[in-house]
């Protein structure tokens, strides 16, 4: 990121075109999914362990939490299939 003096806006106002350039550089959205899926599935491995240590296998949960788990199941594993049938990602 640039550093952005602090009178920014003064200085844009009195220039003659005072049209602000954006602050950041623009970041394509495809160049930033890679690290997005990243980060999502580091929460979602520490999410999943907080769950583990909370649990014990006498532990009861209402029909609605198992559903969301059994989802939560079958999209892990239609995304991590869908990468393991595309040409080109990473091994």
């Amino acid at each position: 990121m640039r550093f952005i003096p602090s009178n920014y806006k003064d200085i844009m106002a009195s220039s003659p075109n005072p049209q602000p350039e954006p602050i950041m550089e623009h970041i394509p959205l495809e160049d930033m999914e890679g690290e997005m899926v990243i980060s999502q599935c580091k929460s979602i491995v520490q999410k999943a362990n907080e769950i583990l240590g909370k649990m014990k296998p006498e532990t009861e949960m209402e029909e609605c939490v198992q559903s969301k788990i059994n989802l939560t199941e079958d999209y892990i594993g239609c995304v991590l299939d869908y990468l393991k049938n595309t040409p080109g990602s990473k091994e």
